[in-house]
């Protein structure tokens, strides 16, 4: 008897929406159905929660790989090791920068603070539905461009949200689609994305022999799928580059563009960038 063991993950993704990350934990189900039909059981041997590459020594012991992480994590002080207190070195001295050994990347603590995964922002912030903050001037708590952090503000939080969808969308394709799976790990110190444990004591995990037909019933109808929206505060140009692109060069709609300016130039930009999305989307 034989079995396929295969690792999912997304936290080496590029950054984006919440929607790209909904979208692909669904397509697994597809890729493992396929699996499961040429070759036979197939198993998740590992995977885990984690959008992004930030959780500390991911790639390696105060290493990293080249250009991860991709966005600014979120620290948090440093956890009490849950081996005990007498273990040597840690937590980490509060009072000591980045430490050696050296790798040829950036992870570790530092002023005993720790790396982890960042916050994901709610649409009060993040009004583009692109996953980065794009309304600072709402934020009162927390410094999301140094660390990712939200400050755990249930207003501005999305977290707890986006773990619960894209846990069940897991789940349907790992627990149900598959033939089992190992979640990766059962506890860390840091790290609910990475920790079983902690992340079925946040509400994020629901049972995976319960009823997920539906978690990933919006992907597969086609229904949610990608807005394209023109980010605020950009160079009128830009603006106008971009829609100039995407009607052919038409001279008439190009020459009706420059007499937009500020908000109705971005709505307009908008309009036209969604409607191209929508007609060369493959």
């Amino acid at each position: 008897d034989i079995a396929l063991d295969t690792h999912v993950y997304q936290a080496w993704a590029d950054p984006g929406p919440r929607l790209k990350f909904y979208v692909d934990a669904c397509q697994a189900k597809n890729k493992i159905a396929l699996l499961e039909r040429s070759f036979g059981p197939v198993v998740v041997g590992e995977w885990s929660l984690a959008t992004d590459n930030c959780a500390m020594w991911l790639n390696g012991l105060n290493d990293n790989l080249p250009g991860f992480p991709k966005l600014p994590c979120k620290f948090i002080p440093c956890a009490e090791p849950y081996m005990g207190s007498h273990q040597p070195g840690a937590p980490p001295d509060k009072s000591k920068p980045y430490r050696g050994p050296f790798g040829t990347g950036v992870s570790g603590p530092i002023y005993g603070y720790c790396p982890v995964d960042r916050d994901w922002p709610s649409p009060v912030l993040d009004s583009d539905g692109d996953g980065i903050i794009d309304r600072l001037d709402l934020l009162k708590n927390g410094d999301p461009i140094s660390t990712g952090n939200l400050g755990g503000d249930p207003a501005f939080d999305d977290t707890d949200a986006v773990m619960r969808e894209l846990a069940a969308k897991k789940l349907l394709a790992f627990g149900q689609v598959a033939h089992g799976f190992f979640f990766w790990n059962f506890r860390t110190e840091l790290e609910p994305h990475w920790s079983w444990l902690d992340a079925h004591e946040r509400g994020w995990l629901p049972d995976a022999r319960g009823d997920l037909a539906d978690a990933c019933k919006a992907e597969d109808s086609g229904s949610q799928t990608f807005n394209c929206v023109a980010r605020p505060g950009l160079p009128d140009k830009t603006y106008r580059d971009g829609m100039a692109y995407c009607v052919g060069y038409d001279k008439d709609a190009m020459a009706s563009y420059e007499a937009l300016e500020n908000t109705t130039l971005v709505a307009k930009a908008t309009e036209i960038f969604s409607d191209f999305w929508a007609r060369n989307v493959v």
